[in-house]
């Protein structure tokens, strides 16, 4: 039986979480005192915001899965060694 990690499902998982992109459009009322108009301009500003943060969370995560796969490559090879006769 073969055990061992594989790079190429791990990049095309990650791959799919890096490419997310939040394209941001510009909420802008021009003048308006009607306060709940100008409220939900503040959070649509916030929601953009947060939008970014998350994505980038995300993919700066998905750069620390690969670390992790390639320390697991690394092990399977030294491992590999272990048991070959």
């Amino acid at each position: 039986m073969k055990i061992s990690s594989d790079s190429e499902i791990v990049n095309s998982v990650v791959k799919n979480f890096q490419d997310i992109e939040v394209k941001g459009k510009q909420v802008e009322l021009g003048r308006s005192n009607c306060r709940g108009m100008i409220e939900c301009q503040l959070v649509d500003k916030d929601v953009i915001k947060y939008a970014k943060q998350l994505v980038k969370g995300v993919q700066e995560f998905t750069e620390q899965f690969k670390k992790v796969d390639a320390k697991k490559q690394n092990e399977d090879g030294q491992d590999k060694g272990k048991f070959e006769m």
